[in-house]
Parts: structure tokens; C-alpha cells; sequence
């Protein structure tokens, strides 16, 4: 089956916004700046292992394009809630 042509990008879309939102919601929780680096670091590696593990599963194929929007989703969101702390005015 091929997909249409914008589902390729709705694909991406949808990786960054996967690791995006726990990666912004960690930032948010964290109290210091190494709970956000081991944030980031714990969600990277879990979006390159759950990629790499696709290509055990029938029907399915590591893509690095995939991952490169894993790795992006939580750079953004990381990015994001780093802004949303710098702005917000109660402690």
C-alpha cells in the first residue's frame, strides 16, 4: 500500500510530538538542570531503542529519518519547557 504524499510528513509530525510532550512535562516537573540532561538523555535513548526494536516486528522497519524526529520532539520540547520556566512568575 503507498502512502500519500503528505503522510510522510504527518508520520514525523507525529514522533515529534510523542517525545515532545514527555520531554516538556519533564522539564517542567525538574527542580535542577541535571534532572532535565537525564531527561533528555532517558527519552533519546528510549526513541532509539523502541526504533531499532521495529525491525524485529513483522510489518514494520527502522526508519532514521523516525528517529531523527524522536531526537527533535524532545529538543523541542526540552527547548519549550525551558522557555515556559524562564517566563512563568510564581516559584
Amino acid at each position: 500500500m503507498v502512502k500519500p504524499k503528505n503522510a510522510l510528513y504527518e508520520d514525523k509530525i507525529e514522533h515529534v510530538l510523542a517525545d515532545g510532550w514527555p520531554a516538556l512535562l519533564w522539564v517542567l516537573a525538574a527542580r535542577e538542570k541535571r534532572d532535565i540532561v537525564a531527561a533528555a538523555v532517558v527519552l533519546i535513548a528510549s526513541g532509539v531503542a523502541l526504533e531499532y526494536a521495529q525491525t524485529f516486528i513483522p510489518r514494520r522497519m527502522f526508519s532514521l529519518d523516525d528517529m531523527l524526529a524522536n531526537v527533535f520532539g524532545v529538543f523541542a520540547g526540552t527547548a519549550l519547557g525551558m522557555y515556559a520556566k524562564s517566563r512563568r512568575s510564581w516559584s
